[in-house]
C-alpha cells in the first residue's frame, strides 16, 4: 500500500485501519492497522466489517515480507520480487521473463522445473505460431485460434477451457445525453446481439445474464437476459424524444485496445446502434489513459471489463457501482443512495445465504437502471505440449508452475 514501493494494490487493503493515510503517503510508521505480535503471528484491524477480507489475504500480493526488505530499499523492493515461494527471479526484460528454481522452497522435492521462461510476442498470430512450430511449451490461446488448432495434429487433446472470473461490458455515460435517458440504455440493451459478439471470441465462455460471472457467489443462473428486440428498442427511442434516432447527437465508442477482435466487436456494436439511428464514431485511446479518459466523461459510451482481484461479489458491487468509486473503478458514474447501503449491508452480513441474497437484489436493481451492458463472460484457453505435466485449473490463479514438469521420453 505504500507508495513509495509502486504497488498498485492498495485498494486491497482498503479495509484495514489506516490504509488511506498510507496510501496518502502521510504514515510515517506504517500502516497502524497491522501490528506483529511475534515472529508467526500479525494483528489487523479493520476500519469496517468486511467479511470477504480472508478472501483478499490470499491475495499474493499481500504475501507478509520482512520489514528490512522493503524499509532498506523500497524502490527496489518494488521492481525486484522476494518472497518464499517456489522460483525467483532470474531475469526481467520487456521481452523476456525468466524464473529460476528456488533450492530453499519449503516443501521438499518441489519445485521439479530448473526454470521458467516466458516470452514476450507481439500478436496472437506470432503466439500460436510459436506454439504450432514447437518452440514454446505452453500458451494462452487467443480464442480465434481455438478452432484451427483443435483440427492440427493431437493438440485438441492438449487444450484446457475453463471460465474465467470476467465480465467484459460496455459502460455508458450516465450524465451526457443521448445515453442520460434510461430509455436510450434500454434500448440499446435490446438491441445489441450478445451472442454474436461470444462467437467473435471463438465461442469461447457464455452470454452474461448479469454482471457477476459464473464462479463468484451471488451469480444467479436463473436469470433472464432480455431478449433482443428491435421493434421495443426503437419505441424506447421515440419516448426518451428521438423518433426514429431524429435529433440523436453523434456518439463515440471509445476502446483502449484496437486488436483484432476488439475492432471487430466494435464494428458489430456499430452496426446493431446504427440500426436504430444512431451516429457512431470508435475511437481509440491511448492504453494508459484509458481509465481517466472514461472517467472524465470524455465519451458516450465504452468498451471495458472486469476481472476479480479476489473471488467475491463485493469486488464486482462495489467498485463497479458505489457511488463512493466515481472516477476511480465506476466509469460510468452510476449513483444510488438505495445501492450504496445494500452494497455496504452486503459487506458486513454474516449470514452467507442472506450475504448473496442482498448481492442478487443489488444486481437486480441496478439492471434496471442499466448503466452497462454486459455481454459476455469469456473462457481462458491454454495449449500444451503433449509433453508438459502437472497442469491444474484454477479460476484465479493461472497456473500452479511448482506442481509441473516436462517428460519428454
Amino acid at each position: 500500500a505504500n507508495p513509495a514501493t509502486g504497488s498498485t494494490a492498495v485498494s486491497l487493503l482498503s479495509a484495514v485501519e489506516g490504509a488511506e493515510v498510507l496510501a496518502g503517503g502521510n504514515a510515517a510508521n506504517g500502516l497502524s492497522g497491522v501490528r506483529v505480535v511475534d515472529p508467526y503471528t500479525i494483528q489487523i484491524n479493520l476500519s469496517q466489517p468486511s467479511m470477504f477480507f480472508f478472501t483478499i489475504l490470499a491475495e499474493p500480493a499481500l504475501s507478509i515480507v520482512p520489514k528490512d526488505l522493503v524499509t532498506k530499499d523500497p524502490a527496489g523492493f518494488g521492481r525486484i520480487p522476494r518472497g518464499t515461494g517456489p522460483f525467483k527471479l532470474g531475469e526481467f526484460g520487456p521481452q523476456r521473463i525468466r524464473l529460476l528454481k528456488n533450492d530453499q522452497y519449503w516443501q521438499s522435492g518441489l519445485p521439479y522445473l530448473a526454470s521458467i521462461t516466458w516470452t514476450r510476442y507481439n500478436t496472437a498470430k506470432a503466439i500460436y505460431d510459436a506454439f504450432t512450430t514447437y518452440e514454446t511449451d505452453l500458451i494462452n490461446l487467443d480464442p480465434q485460434y481455438l478452432d484451427l488448432l483443435s483440427k492440427r495434429g493431437s493438440w485438441n487433446k492438449t487444450m484446457q477451457t475453463w471460465p474465467e472470473l470476467t465480465t467484459f461490458y460496455f459502460g455508458f455515460n450516465m450524465q451526457k445525453p443521448p445515453f442520460d435517458r434510461p430509455e436510450v440504455r434500454r434500448a440499446v440493451l435490446l438491441t445489441v446481439n450478445a451472442a454474436a459478439y461470444l462467437g467473435l471470441h471463438g465461442g469461447a465462455g457464455e452470454v452474461a445474464n448479469g454482471v457477476l460471472p459464473p464462479g463468484i457467489g451471488g451469480h444467479n443462473p436463473q436469470r433472464q437476459r432480455p431478449v433482443r428486440n428491435l421493434k421495443e428498442a426503437a419505441n424506447l427511442i421515440s419516448k426518451a424524444g428521438y423518433p426514429g434516432g431524429r435529433g440523436m447527437p453523434p456518439i463515440k465508442i471509445s476502446a483502449g485496445s484496437m486488436s483484432g477482435l476488439q475492432k471487430q466487436l466494435l464494428e458489430l456494436v456499430k452496426a446493431d446502434l446504427e440500426t436504430l439511428g444512431f451516429k457512431v464514431q470508435i475511437e481509440q485511446i491511448d492504453p494508459d489513459k484509458y481509465d481517466q479518459y472514461v472517467a472524465s466523461g470524455q465519451t458516450n459510451m465504452f468498451s471495458y471489463g472486469w476481472t476479480a482481484d479476489y473471488p467475491d461479489p463485493h469486488n464486482f458491487m462495489f467498485n463497479l457501482f458505489h457511488s463512493s468509486q466515481i472516477g476511480a473503478t465506476n466509469l460510468t458514474g452510476y449513483k444510488n443512495a438505495q445501492v450504496d447501503k445494500l452494497i455496504d449491508q452486503a459487506r458486513e452480513e454474516r449470514d452467507p445465504l442472506k450475504r448473496l441474497t442482498l448481492y442478487q437484489n443489488i444486481e437486480d436493481q441496478i439492471a434496471k437502471e442499466v448503466p452497462m451492458i454486459p455481454t459476455f463472460h469469456p473462457a481462458a484457453v491454454r495449449a500444451f505440449q503433449s509433453w508438459v505435466k502437472g497442469n491444474s485449473i484454477h479460476p484465479v490463479i493461472p497456473l500452479f508452475y511448482a506442481q509441473m514438469w516436462l517428460d519428454k521420453r
